[in-house]
């Protein structure tokens, strides 16, 4: 972790990190949403998933008739959640309560383009938009986010249900086989369609709501400290069932807006 930037509004502070434009913190008041501090770069905070998310079958990628490896090292033997999280950002302009930053894509994605991260936050919670621009070349593409909320705030545990029309069905090798299939009970690591929106979160504390324009949510809750609830702008391993694909010079965006509703009033940071 390099320098962060500390971006406030009201009682709502996060701590932005531009290596990975990682949320390392997310606090209302006293209260601290994100798991943190853990070593792995996937299992803390909050950080985009770009220009792909969840897992890519063997990092196996073809785009236009020509097959392309993508990295396998923090999932093998599949790629997973895209390079920016571990890639360096540039912040291009940033005020109290709002940043800009910007990530050119590496030799690790075969395409080129860059990507644009705006982070807004606001009294009540955080708006998080990312735009991706492709480069001289058409690529596949695909934008999600990868936040760990806290399973516990202080003594309360989270209450957690999901409204969905289907879900993902996930292969013997744990990536998608592109069908659809009838909800299953938790526990939970899979992706869902329809989902109802806001995506709601309690805790005796507060309760967090996300909304998305993805049409995709993958949810984790094995952790006994954390559950992840992820916006994603199509399935994992979409490349290889139905790839989203913006030619040379083109832009793909997506947002998701996050909502805190404190139990009892929270008094404003004194900054």
């Amino acid at each position: 972790m390099g320098d962060t930037l500390t971006l406030a509004s009201g009682p709502v502070e996060v701590v932005l990190d531009p290596d990975g434009c990682r949320i390392t913190s997310f606090t209302v008041g006293r209260h601290e949403l994100l798991r943190q501090h853990d070593p792995h770069p996937m299992k803390a905070g909050w950080y985009p998933m770009v220009p792909w998310a969840g897992r890519v079958a063997h990092g196996l990628l073809r785009h236009e008739g020509i097959a392309h490896q993508l990295p396998i090292d923090h999932a093998p033997p599949h790629a997973i959640h895209g390079i920016a999280y571990t890639s360096p950002w540039t912040v291009a302009s940033a005020e109290s309560d709002w940043a800009v930053l910007r990530c050119a894509l590496d030799e690790r994605w075969p395409f080129g383009g860059v990507v644009r991260s705006d982070v807004v936050v606001r009294d009540d919670g955080v708006d998080w938009t990312i735009t991706v621009t492709a480069g001289e070349r058409s690529m596949p593409v695909q934008v999600g986010w990868h936040p760990w909320w806290r399973r516990h705030i202080h003594a309360g545990e989270v209450e957690f249900s999901l409204d969905a029309k289907g879900q993902w069905q996930r292969g013997p090798d744990g990536t998608t086989t592109g069908r659809l299939q009838a909800v299953t009970p938790p526990p939970w690591d899979d992706a869902f369609s329809g989902v109802t929106q806001p995506v709601t979160l309690r805790w005796p504390e507060l309760t967090l709501e996300m909304r998305s324009d993805c049409d995709t949510w993958v949810v984790f809750t094995h952790p006994s400290d954390a559950i992840c609830v992820e916006p994603q702008s199509g399935p994992p391993d979409a490349f290889r069932h139905a790839p989203t694909v913006i030619e040379s010079g083109a832009s793909f965006r997506r947002t998701v807006s996050v909502r805190v509703i404190p139990t009892r009033p929270i008094k404003p940071r004194t900054r």
